[in-house]
């Protein structure tokens, strides 16, 4: 489906958190909200999207509510809000309090991640604009209050794209991106559909659906290889296997009927025969 912001600003949410016993797996309770009630006061929820716990408290990021509600686990009372507009997810430092919130107004100006000092006061100390992640806009985030400074992982990246990984610290008076911390080494996230060349001493590797080759002797990758099929999103389903004539074989997925289905054959340099 159509996962942008504004899709789903259209769309008519459950405005509810729902609690499941891990024991019984089901089902699930309204925890929190009004089944076909949707509000943005007290214990109203309209569009709930990120939560997390912390201090025995449950933080809810309500998206159309433009807060971040805060309610007592054991109880279910609310006992305070934090004003942000269109929060999306969010982090708490338990020890300090601090929430981390996540903020995406609009898919034209890039999200945010804004630093309040808690759900008391409803503060806010620092914010800091976060890299674009293509057609969606939002962000998921993850804290690492057990680290110090606090780190905020950013996933970012979106479908057809390299996932890209940034941290952010916080510097005590600011937020700050740290970049990606990952080797600038090649490297591919869930590689699979291996296939040796014996006779060449090549491995291929595919992954982010581009094809890797690999020099099977030193371990080293000569280079990538695009596959080309008529159209892009073909290549997710793709697979091929090195062929004893130097080219590939392989399978493209589509549409029953669709252009390019089929058997397909490629060079040793991923073009079309």
């Amino acid at each position: 489906g159509d996962f942008s912001h504004e899709n789903r600003l259209k769309k008519n949410p459950v405005p509810c958190v729902f609690r499941v016993d891990v024991a019984k797996r089901g089902p699930g309770e309204v925890f929190i909200g009004k089944l076909g009630s949707p509000g943005k006061d007290k214990d109203l929820l309209t569009a709930p999207c990120g939560l997390t716990v912390a201090g025995g408290m449950l933080y809810v990021a309500d998206h159309r509510g433009d807060r971040v509600v805060v309610f007592k686990e054991v109880d279910r009372s609310f006992v305070g809000e934090i004003k942000v507009k269109t929060p999306d997810t969010l982090g708490v430092d338990p020890t300090s309090g601090a929430v981390y919130v996540c903020s995406l107004v609009n898919q034209n100006t890039p999200a945010e991640i804004i630093k309040f000092d808690g759900y008391k006061n409803g503060k806010e100390l620092y914010r800091i604009s976060l890299p674009p992640t293509g057609q969606y806009g939002h962000h998921r985030i993850a804290v690492d209050a057990s680290a110090k400074p606090v780190r905020i992982w950013v996933p970012s990246g979106y479908l057809g794209s390299p996932i890209s990984l940034c941290c952010i610290e916080d510097a005590g008076d600011k937020l700050v991106n740290k970049g990606d911390p990952r080797s600038k080494e090649l490297s591919a996230g869930g590689p699979r559909d291996l296939s040796v060349d014996h006779l060449r001493n090549e491995l291929y590797v595919k992954a982010n659906s581009s094809f890797h080759r690999i020099d099977d002797l030193t371990g080293k990758v000569k280079d990538t290889l695009p596959m080309d099929t008529p159209q892009r999103s073909m290549a997710y389903g793709l697979q091929v296997v090195a062929g004893i004539d130097g080219n590939f074989y392989g399978d493209v997925f589509g549409a029953v009927g669709a252009a390019g289905s089929g058997l397909w054959r490629f060079d040793r340099q991923g073009k079309p025969l």
